[in-house]
């Protein structure tokens, strides 16, 4: 049986765009984020993939964490396990949420701008996600440069979670 993966990133929870009315709430951040829940759960996903700026940095400490952790414990009871890495929008918000909340299913990969590899089994099934969190709100080095030192298992299957432009130099 194969694992089953949901990805999100960008979310920006706590954000109101200035775009959408507010009588389209199916537009919001805020319900953007419990649609994920629900179909991780509906669907049976084997782990959540969060790679950056699920909370928006403005807005980070009341209306986003409160959301965030009630869909962690939705995602805890259905057996769901979360690898997640911070963005530049989110860099201090996660690390302090999973500091002050004990959930073991949820995993913020390589704080601090370090990568850190994480292995997840499942009926019998291995695979690593190898992850990297922004350590502030700006960086200026590309932190591929250094993914040669993270400690990948290279016979496992390997999903890497950053954050980051793709064009920036």
């Amino acid at each position: 049986m194969a694992i089953k993966l949901l990805a999100a990133s960008d979310l920006h929870l706590g954000r109101k765009s200035a775009f959408i009315p507010d009588n389209v709430p199916e537009a919001s951040t805020r319900f953007s984020w419990r649609r994920i829940v629900d179909y991780a759960v509906s669907h049976s996903v084997d782990a959540l993939l969060l790679a950056g700026d699920i909370v928006d940095q403005d807005n980070r400490y009341y209306e986003a964490t409160g959301l965030l952790q009630e869909g962690f414990d939705i995602l805890g009871r259905a057996g769901i396990e979360v690898f997640a890495v911070g963005g530049n929008h989110d860099h201090d918000v996660l690390p302090q949420l999973l500091r002050h909340h004990s959930y073991n299913h949820v995993h913020l990969l390589g704080a601090n701008g370090h990568w850190e590899v994480k292995t997840f089994s499942k009926n019998g099934q291995k695979i690593q996600f190898a992850g990297w969190s922004f350590p502030a709100g700006s960086v200026t080095e590309n932190p591929l440069a250094d993914f040669e030192s993270a400690p990948v298992n290279k016979q496992l299957c390997t999903i890497g979670l950053l954050h980051g432009d793709a064009d920036m130099a």
